[in-house]
C-alpha cells in the first residue's frame, strides 16, 4: 500500500499527549502526533487506486509491552458534525484485572483530559461490536456511545513472542459523544479497533506483522 499525497494540519497544532505515569511504570507509549488532520491524494492498493480527497484523519500510536496483554479499544473521531474542529480520542486498556480509560475530548475550543495521571476506570461497554461508557469529568456529564459493525472490520495479527495479539479494526464505525446533555455526532467516519490475544473474525483480511515498538 502507498499513499503519495498531502497531509494538511491547518485545523490544529501537532498534538504531543502527556504520558500518563501508568503508561510511563509499564513502558508503554501512547502518541498522539495530531488528532485532526486533513489528508489529500490517492491510496494504491496492489493494482487498485483510490481517491482521497478531504478525508479527515489523525495520526497517533501506542505501543504496549507484555504488562498490559489486552490493550482493550481505541476509539477516535476527527471533526464532530457540529463541530469541525472537535475531536475525541480514548483508549480503554487493561492492567491486570482492571480496565482504564485515557484520552482527550476537544469541543467548541475545550479540551476535557480523560484519565489525566493514572488513568479513570473504565465501567462501560467495551466488545468488537462498540463501546458505551456514562462518566463525569470534573463538572461535565459524559457519554460516548460507539457502535461498530464486525462485518466493516479488517483484522491484524502482531507477532509477540509472548502470544500473538489480534487487532480488530474499523474507520466507518458510528460515534455520538453527549456532554451534558449536547450530542456531538460523528456517523459513519469513527475510528474504532479493539485488541485481544484471540482471534474474533474468520474469513477476514489477516495482516501479520510486528509488535509495534
Amino acid at each position: 500500500m502507498r499513499f503519495p499525497g498531502t497531509l494538511d494540519l491547518s485545523l490544529t497544532k501537532v498534538f504531543i499527549t502527556p504520558i500518563p505515569l501508568l503508561f510511563r511504570v509499564l513502558r508503554s507509549k501512547y502518541l498522539l502526533l495530531t488528532p485532526l488532520a486533513t489528508f489529500n491524494g490517492k491510496v494504491f492498493i496492489m493494482q487498485k487506486e483510490i481517491e482521497v480527497n478531504n478525508y479527515k484523519g489523525m495520526i497517533g500510536f501506542i505501543s504496549i509491552p507484555k504488562e498490559l496483554n489486552e490493550w482493550g479499544g481505541w476509539v477516535h473521531c476527527s471533526g464532530f458534525d457540529e463541530d469541525e474542529k472537535g475531536w475525541l480520542d480514548l483508549l480503554i486498556t487493561k492492567v491486570q484485572n482492571a480496565y482504564l480509560g485515557i484520552g482527550f475530548i476537544k469541543v467548541n475550543g475545550k479540551t476535557i483530559n480523560i484519565g489525566r495521571v493514572f488513568g479513570k476506570s473504565f465501567k462501560g461497554y467495551l466488545s468488537i461490536d462498540g463501546l458505551r461508557w456514562i462518566f463525569k469529568i470534573s463538572k461535565n456529564n459524559i457519554k460516548i456511545n460507539v457502535n461498530a459493525d464486525p462485518r466493516n472490520m479488517i483484522m491484524a495479527e502482531y507477532e509477540d513472542p509472548n502470544g500473538n495479539k489480534y487487532c480488530h479494526n474499523t474507520e466507518i464505525a458510528n460515534l455520538v459523544l453527549n456532554i451534558d446533555n449536547k450530542a456531538f455526532t460523528c456517523i459513519g467516519r469513527a475510528f474504532f479497533e479493539y485488541g485481544t490475544s484471540k482471534p474474533l473474525l474468520n474469513n477476514k483480511i489477516i495482516i501479520v506483522t510486528t509488535t509495534p515498538a
